[in-house]
């Protein structure tokens, strides 16, 4: 009697210990799913921003907004299918249709940014807006499963939640014409600012040390131990430029001719670099021209270059 009453305690505390970890498993589970969900409803709310304020974007913005939903989608399905799931059925019909919800909104993301992005580069191509659709199909797809999911939950014991799961929908009656392929690819292409211009010019062309003075309207350098130039170069297109190629070409006025070039790695839309020539061959009493020019092709050759004019003061 004795090993049978022993026997009846272990299962009794068996039993116990089990519900208590089913239970703290449950938890865990919900405690992690809520907090995913309630990240897909952020990227939710900033896609829907960002599609509604495609005409006050510039290009550079649009593009890194997209990379960045793209990446926290993936990150948000990736982190639900590594979920640890607890054995009741009730919770693994819900967690079937969270996983469907989130893959598929990671993969409508992912193809509606790209079919975007291509739009701004070929401007109503069947391609990018065939990608633009699918993606958008995707994200539907996500949020019926969703739907699905709040509704399995009703079969989950949810009590331990301090409150409910989000809502979370993508494409909403109130923005579903916004999210039209066809209205999308309009819009991209009558937004000048997303479109893809490359565009580096040669803003500022300054020598070191600069003029003291002027000789018949011709700038006057004076005599020192180096003479540098500055040229300031700036993207104002709206795609990065790898590359950049930067010629100086100085000839005076006996026809001598003295060039060298520098290379920019990397100019981002936008932004200013200084490029700096030092040691510039120029003798005293001479007339000089002073060039810095772009090479490569540009959209607006007519500020790929700039001169100066200026005469080297006479030694003392």
């Amino acid at each position: 009697m004795l090993l049978v009453a022993a026997l009846v305690v272990l299962v009794i505390a068996y039993a116990i210990t089990r519900i208590q970890s089913d239970r703290q498993l449950r938890r865990q589970y919900l405690d992690n799913a809520i907090g995913l969900a309630d990240a897909a409803a952020d990227v939710a709310n900033r896609l829907d921003d960002l599609v509604g304020s495609l005409e006050q974007l510039q290009r550079p913005l649009l593009v890194e907004s997209l990379d960045e939903l793209q990446v926290e989608a993936m990150r948000i399905a990736a982190e639900v299918d590594e979920l640890e799931v607890p054995g009741a059925a009730a919770v693994r019909t819900a967690h079937a249709y969270l996983d469907v919800a989130t893959s598929s909104w990671g993969d409508g993301v992912a193809q509606a940014s790209r079919g975007m992005v291509d739009l701004t580069e070929a401007p109503l191509d069947d391609a990018a807006l065939k990608l633009v659709g699918d993606g958008i199909t995707a994200l539907q797809v996500g949020d019926e499963a969703y739907a699905y999911f709040l509704v399995a939950l009703e079969d989950v014991d949810t009590s331990d939640l301090a409150r409910a799961f989000p809502e979370v929908e993508f494409i909403t009656a109130e923005n579903e014409a916004s999210f039209d392929a066809a209205d999308l690819g309009q819009r991209l292409f009558l937004t000048p600012a997303l479109g893809l211009v490359a565009n580096v010019s040669v803003s500022d062309l300054r020598l070191d040390p600069g003029p003291i003075g002027e000789e018949e309207g011709i700038s006057v350098i004076p005599v020192s131990a180096r003479l540098d130039a500055e040229a300031i170069i700036g993207n104002n297109g709206t795609v990065e430029r790898l590359g950049i190629v930067v010629q100086l070409t100085m000839i005076s006025g006996e026809g001598d001719m003295y060039q060298t070039e520098q290379t920019i790695p990397l100019l981002r839309a936008g932004q200013l670099t200084t490029v700096l020539f030092t040691d510039l061959p120029a003798d005293a009493g001479t007339f000089y021209e002073v060039t810095v020019e772009l090479t490569g092709e540009d959209s607006n050759p007519a500020d790929d270059s700039m001169s100066f004019m200026f005469l080297r003061d006479t030694a003392e």
